[in-house]
Parts: C-alpha cells; structure tokens; sequence
C-alpha cells in the first residue's frame, strides 16, 4: 500500500505491506511485542479491529483456530 505521514518532522511517502493477523483478545500482547521485536519501523502501526459480523462460516473456522495457547515464533 501506499502511505503518507508525517515522522519526524518530515512528510514521509512509501511503499508498505499490511499484514492482517487473526488471533484472540488473550494472545494479543505477545502477538504486539513479536511485531515489535521483528518490525523494523521503530513505531509499528499495530492495532486491534474488533470483529462484529462477517461470514459465519469463516469468523467460525478462526475461532477454532485461534482457540490453543499463544505461541510466539520470533
């Protein structure tokens, strides 16, 4: 994607690339600091979307998918 910001002072354009992960409420914060520890943006634009309908189908399968232990790989 595109993105313009302001960072330091200094109206920065580039190119970046959006990751959506899907996990639940109790496993955010170790997702959050594996973004950070991986990310090399010193400020990652990390943020929680609250999900409040969709296919049910789908929003079933990550429920079961997201239902295990919080597991960091990085």
């Amino acid at each position: 994607m595109r993105s313009v910001y302001e960072w330091q002072g200094t109206i920065q354009d580039e190119c970046e690339v959006v990751m959506i992960a899907k996990t639940h409420a109790d496993c955010l914060p170790e997702l959050e600091e594996a973004v950070k520890r991986m990310h090399s943006y010193d400020c990652p634009c990390i943020v929680e979307v609250a999900v409040s309908g969709g296919n049910n189908a789908f929003l079933d399968w990550v429920k079961a998918q997201a239902s295990g232990p919080c597991v960091s790989k990085g």
